[in-house]
């Protein structure tokens, strides 16, 4: 579809079309973000097909389901990733994160990626409000085989997606730190 034939406005902040980064392997994967108003709700899409990224790049968000695993899997961090950052960029948090079957179910990863790269901590007590406000449907009653990764094609792409180390907190010396 040619987006500017849509009824969609490309989304701004403070003046600036939003732009999302992903880093993939070897590359980063630039996404417009698109607002589409139905009714009283917001709809907001994501898309790959900019100038600067490369032609492969660029088909990613073309189709939904399209091309191999390799492309399914890095449409779900375009989607799962993509999407908290759009909404973190947008100032947007929900207050319930709806995952329909596991298309978007990368939205988890970023966003505990998030929590570990602010120092937030991750123990089982303090992750029980993110596992509320997550919500998972199935609309196949099977297991569908493209759900299915291999293993060295997650690793190399969800990689890059991985938290970066903090700096190390100087302000703790001696005693016990609770590793």
């Amino acid at each position: 579809s040619d987006f500017r034939d849509l009824p969609i406005q490309p989304v701004e902040v403070d003046g600036v079309r939003l732009r999302i980064d992903l880093d993939f392997p070897g590359r980063s994967v630039g996404v417009h973000v698109w607002q589409a108003r139905v009714g009283h709700i917001r709809l907001y899409l994501l898309d790959t097909d900019l100038e600067e990224n490369g032609e492969r790049d660029r088909d990613i968000a073309h189709r939904l389901y399209g091309g191999d695993r390799t492309t399914r899997l890095e449409q779900e961090i375009v989607l799962g990733v993509g999407g908290v950052r759009a909404l973190a960029a947008l100032g947007i948090e929900p207050d319930v994160w709806h995952m329909n079957e596991g298309h978007s179910a990368l939205m988890q990863f970023e966003r505990l990626r998030h929590r570990l790269e602010h120092g937030e901590p991750l123990a089982r007590q303090q992750l029980a409000p993110d596992r509320r406000r997550g919500l998972v449907d199935c609309d196949a009653p099977r297991v569908s085989l493209a759900a299915y990764f291999h293993l060295d094609d997650a690793r190399l792409l969800l990689l890059p997606q991985a938290p970066r180390p903090r700096p190390a907190r100087h302000d703790v010396v001696g005693g016990d730190c609770g590793v």
